[in-house]
């Protein structure tokens, strides 16, 4: 058995470890709540003084579960490892373009607003102040729920907008507009308002 046929979350439970989410553990060395952050390749406590660290190759030979791999097999690791590192990387550039395109979404939108609300300071009946009310008050909220979501939902929900699947991408959209916001990978809630901060009303 090598250590790359083991998922990390199942060696930090041989380990003594309880999973809490996606990213966190309680340690089983210093038994610190939620103090071990760990992804597919490595871990660590974050615990003053436990030093509880690692990889998956290091843990598993802790555990006596690991053997030397042979050349080809090193070579198959290092190419998966490659492939993991590009996907992370295109998936990172992605969502950094998309949230920058939202931001300035974001931004052009408050300025319609901020606009069009001092315009109406002036002359409660101008007629283009309030098309420009009607037209960007309904777009903010669908723009904070997609930064949300893009910021701190579960990566599968990211990737599903990120592909821009009409249906499932509504759906997601629709529910994060709806909570006010989305719960993150350890299921505390963020408001969309964190990343948004609230227009002025008329």
């Amino acid at each position: 058995m090598t250590a790359t046929e083991f998922e990390l979350a199942e060696l930090l439970e041989r380990a003594g470890a309880r999973i809490v989410s996606e990213r966190r553990a309680d340690c089983p060395r210093c038994g610190g709540r939620r103090t071990v952050s760990y992804n597919a390749d490595v871990f660590n406590c974050h615990h003053a003084g436990c030093g509880f660290r690692g990889s998956v190759t290091t843990l598993a030979r802790d555990l006596g579960l690991a053997k030397r791999l042979s050349a080809a097999q090193r070579r198959t690791v290092a190419r998966v490892r490659a492939q993991a590192r590009e996907a992370t990387a295109w998936l990172s550039g992605e969502l950094r373009a998309r949230r920058f395109e939202l931001y300035d979404a974001h931004q052009a939108l408050l300025s319609i607003v901020f606009g069009a609300s001092a315009r109406l300071r002036r002359d409660m009946s101008d007629e283009i102040a309030w098309a420009g009310l009607a037209y960007a008050y309904p777009r903010l909220d669908p723009v904070r729920a997609e930064l949300a979501v893009l910021e701190s939902a579960p990566i599968p929900d990211r990737l599903i907008l990120l592909k821009r699947s009409d249906s499932h991408q509504k759906e997601i959209i629709r529910r994060a507009i709806e909570r006010g916001g989305v719960k993150d990978d350890n299921g505390h809630f963020v408001e969309s308002e964190v990343f948004c901060p609230g227009v002025f009303q008329v």
